[in-house]
């Protein structure tokens, strides 16, 4: 983990929620763009235009040796088409991700997030154990399964999200740009420059999708989030390797239920319940401050003891509210 970790990340959730969790013994990941902000993506594109345009202006010397053909030429109008293109491309794609998201322990008794995900304070925050869930992120993607499986903090700063676009997406773009103006098909005339730049640079989509999943709107960094995510994609590049979950994906000790649906404030969601089985993960439960279990309940304790869970720090929301 880097030096912005948390040793514990919290998942606030309704009683209901929280029982489900521990008798299941599973995380639910749902589809990203029925969450409260579901222009993450757009977010990251929205000034794309501007900074490709920038970069090649300052590196424009670059491109002045390939070897192109008469009729063609980079220029800003070219560039410019291009990344319409791209964005274009972008929207036809099929794409999911799945999240479910946590706060970091400087969070772990707030009460903004009590009202918002905790059942407005008569839920509970489970406190899971940052470190072995990056363990079990590490033991499933050796696996080299179809799909991406992370964690990440979430970053909120305007600046993070255009370094991003710089160093990763725009530089991959002008790679295509030469990549084109080497390629077989466009010197023997078999395709169009554009084509095979457009086609190339298209296998950076999922550079911007998974990393889109870093990043949200300065708006909700009250929140300072984790996510756990689970990535797949599909177009006419990636169709071999798109995974549908139809079936239950078993990892060793760990298990991708198969694909499910729920309804919500008339809202159709798809998500996909990952079981952590006998993982020992949850490492402190912090009980709601409008909640009526106590912390020394003997319900909650057989409760735990009964799915295979021992608790220690079991403690009561120190949020004072006046009824």
């Amino acid at each position: 983990m880097d030096n912005n970790s948390s040793d514990i990340i919290y998942h606030y959730c309704s009683t209901d929620t929280f029982m489900k969790i521990i008798e299941n013994k599973t995380i639910r990941l749902s589809n990203i763009f029925k969450m409260n902000d579901p222009l993450e993506i757009n977010y990251l594109l929205d000034d794309l235009d501007k900074k490709v345009l920038d970069f090649y202006k300052k590196n424009s010397y670059e491109f002045e040796s390939l070897d192109l053909k008469d009729d063609i030429e980079i220029s800003e109008e070219f560039l410019s088409t291009l990344i319409s293109d791209i964005k274009e491309e972008i929207k036809e794609l099929e794409y999911i991700s799945y999240i479910a998201c946590f706060s970091s322990s400087r969070k772990k008794d707030y009460l903004s997030q009590w009202r918002a995900y905790g059942n407005d304070g008569y839920g509970v925050a489970l406190g899971f154990d940052n470190n072995v869930l990056h363990n079990i992120v590490k033991q499933v993607n050796e696996k080299n399964l179809n799909f991406i499986f992370g964690i990440t903090k979430i970053g909120y700063s305007p600046n993070e999200k255009l370094n991003f676009i710089k160093d990763q997406l725009i530089r991959s773009i002008f790679r295509s740009l030469k990549n084109g103006a080497r390629n077989q098909n466009y010197k023997n005339g078999n395709c169009s420059y554009k084509n095979i730049v457009l086609t190339d640079a298209l296998h950076s989509i999922s550079a911007i999708l998974i990393n889109a999943i870093n990043y949200k709107n300065k708006d909700f960094k009250d929140e300072d989030e984790w996510r756990i995510y689970l990535t797949t994609f599909i177009n006419g590049i990636y169709s071999e390797s798109f995974c549908d979950f139809n079936e239950d994906i078993i990892c060793g000790d760990y298990t991708f239920k198969n694909q499910r649906f729920r309804n919500d404030n008339n809202k159709l969601i798809s998500y996909i319940d990952f079981c952590f089985g006998k993982t020992k993960i949850i490492k402190e439960i912090v009980i709601g401050p409008k909640s009526r279990i106590d912390k020394d309940d003997i319900d909650l304790r057989m409760f735990l003891r009964n799915n295979g869970f021992q608790v220690e720090n079991i403690r009561l929301s120190e949020i004072k509210l006046n009824f």
